[in-house]
């Protein structure tokens, strides 16, 4: 599993609302950090122990470096360092850190790297094996496969013809590729890459063959759910905001044409082989954690013996509980953490995140939980790590089970952005109403390809008022078809 960078930075504001639901004693730094160079390069660190910690971040930069960039998270108190250039020095330094908070880091004295660089022999690679291709719909053949290499990337070829010229589909490290290939049927082979060496190219393998079977999960979004009561006592109908009975009809229509209502955590159990999926099914996703939700759409969950995936904005979640007279204002009355509790315990609303405090809509270069301009994942990890560290502290402290998924604020996001999230913590990521998430309307699976980079991000179609849900439904089949 990889690991990125982590480089963390709470605003104050951030800091004293964490500091105050927590007694814990400060984390001490990780004392007696060394670093010696061993004779094939390597650097190795080594530190006492920490109490408390969970973990230890390892941060390192050379004579060129303005500042330290992180490097790795590891368990133990030592860490061997490959990763150096002949003719560097480098510093390091280590800081201990558990669910809640980051030490102080200690430095390590300079480490200059002498001599060549070891040069490592080519390493013997075989050729994976195709196992299946499937027609997963109507744009995307998901080819999987298997292979006995470690720690490798594969390079997807496809041709429409067996012995015909292979052009590059893409590369992937996973053992399953999804090749957007718009109803195309095409041989595929498939190459095992790593450092300075490759494998032969596996057989070929033709789409349809050992076809998977393919599930489609509709995902709609929901925000508000306000009745004539509520307009008359001051609460404004927003822009995503529907009437209760507007609801109600949708899982009338749901439950009399079949459709059951499952959770995002009841798709990962499927697509980790752990459960099975109904005929039918569908996930009902309700953004932000607007009190319209605990008052309105709650019970009518209960009433038809339905489930929603409730995706809240922690620091909205969190002042609304601390400041019980925001309740009375109109335009964004939001649930308590209790109320989010009591919704998750009935087993009838799962909780999942819409961040803690990045639905924000212009912040530090960025927009919502997106990456910056020109920002890598390595880079911005350390911001969505600590967002979810921050809002799985919450779900923590109120016994709420932990977020298996999270909606990106504003449906802004990036392949960028998908790897720092996924990294995080987070299995599966769900973005708007965009074919930058998925080709189809539908979010098809095969539950034999598992949870990657592309089956963990999915698409939601935008329940709107007056447009009936049976008409989002009924399009995106024919759209998909």
């Amino acid at each position: 599993m990889r690991k990125k960078c982590l480089n963390i930075f709470l605003s104050i504001s951030l800091i004293l609302c964490v500091s105050a639901c927590t007694s814990q004693v400060q984390l001490s730094e990780p004392q007696n950090v060394t670093a010696v160079l061993s004779a094939d390069n390597t650097v190795e660190l080594h530190w006492e122990e920490v109490e408390e910690a969970e973990n230890y971040r390892i941060y390192r930069k050379n004579e060129d470096d303005e500042s330290f960039r992180y490097l790795i998270d590891v368990s133990d108190t030592s860490y061997q360092d490959k990763r150096v250039d002949a003719g560097e020095s480098y510093i390091y330094k280590v800081s201990a850190l558990n669910a809640k908070e980051e030490s102080e880091a200690s430095v390590s004295a300079v480490v200059e790297i002498t001599g060549q660089p070891v040069i490592q022999e080519p390493i013997v690679l075989t050729a994976p094996t195709i196992t299946s291709v499937t027609a997963m719909d109507k744009y995307t053949n998901v080819i999987i496969f298997e292979d006995e290499n470690e720690d490798c990337t594969y390079q997807i070829m496809r041709s429409t013809s067996q012995n015909g010229e292979y052009e590059l589909a893409g590369t992937t490290e996973d053992k399953a590729f999804y090749d957007e290939a718009y109803g195309t049927s095409y041989y595929y082979t498939v190459k095992a890459i790593k450092e300075n060496s490759e494998s032969e190219a596996s057989e070929p393998v033709l789409t349809g063959t050992n076809a998977k079977q393919v599930v489609g999960v509709p995902v709609i979004m929901y925000h508000e759910f306000v009745t004539e009561e509520d307009l008359a006592n001051g609460v404004l109908f927003d822009e995503y905001a529907i009437y209760k009975d507007e609801f109600e009809s949708d899982l009338k229509w749901l439950k009399e044409n079949g459709y059951t209502t499952i959770t995002t955590k009841e798709l990962i159990n499927y697509l980790e082989g752990n459960g099975t999926l109904p005929e039918k099914p569908i996930i009902l996703t309700i953004d932000d954690g607007k009190y319209g939700v605990y008052k309105n759409a709650y019970p009518l969950l209960q009433e038809y013996d339905m489930k929603a995936v409730l995706a809240v904005i922690g620091e909205r979640i969190q002042t609304a509980t601390e400041n019980p007279e925001t309740r009375t204002d109109p335009q964004a009355p939001y649930c308590t953490w209790e109320e989010i509790a009591e919704m998750s315990h009935s087993g009838h609303v799962e909780i999942i995140s819409h961040t803690y405090g990045l639905h924000v809509y212009n912040h530090d270069n960025r927009q919502g939980a997106n990456t910056a301009e020109g920002e890598t994942s390595e880079e911005y990890f350390p911001a969505a790590y600590e967002d979810y560290r921050t809002i799985k502290y919450y779900f923590e402290k109120y016994n709420i089970e932990l977020p298996f998924s999270q909606c990106y604020p504003y449906s802004i996001r990036s392949d960028e952005a998908d790897d720092a999230w996924l990294d995080s913590g987070y299995k599966l990521l769900l973005s708007g109403d965009s074919v930058e998430a998925r080709a189809s309307h539908y979010n098809f699976f095969i539950q034999e390809a598992g949870i990657n980079h592309e089956s963990a991000l999915m698409r939601r179609l935008v329940r709107m008022h007056g447009t009936s849900l049976s008409e989002y439904i009924l399009d995106a089949i024919e759209e998909d078809s």
